[in-house]
């Protein structure tokens, strides 16, 4: 596709998966030139992205409600959450993976 078209080949996304798998994909993406950027850099309370976001106490109740399989958290119950969740998500709030880090830059 790269030479027919004469475009650019990108990768901007993948699923969670193994540290081994990052290494490898990334390995395969550079050997044949293929351009890559991580989705996502942060995830809540996952350690398969580069930066792990504290989860705040009432957020599960807020993703059941969404979800239609819990009750409606109060108005000041979902503020305090959220605005819980904006300072978890400051870059100095969050827990740096360090593996994940190795395994998509150190090869």
């Amino acid at each position: 596709m790269r030479e027919k078209f004469n475009v650019p080949l990108w990768i901007g996304e993948s699923g969670e998966n193994t540290n081994e798998w990052f290494r490898a994909a990334v390995n395969l993406f550079e050997t044949n030139n293929i351009g890559w950027s991580w989705w996502t850099i942060k995830k809540i309370g996952s350690e398969s992205s580069l930066m792990t976001i504290s989860k705040p106490v009432g957020y599960q109740k807020i993703i059941d409600y969404l979800a239609a399989k819990g009750p409606k958290p109060t108005i000041e119950e979902a503020r305090k959450t959220l605005m819980e969740l904006a300072e978890n998500v400051k870059f100095e709030n969050c827990k740096i993976n360090n593996e994940v880090m190795e395994a998509l830059f150190l090869r």
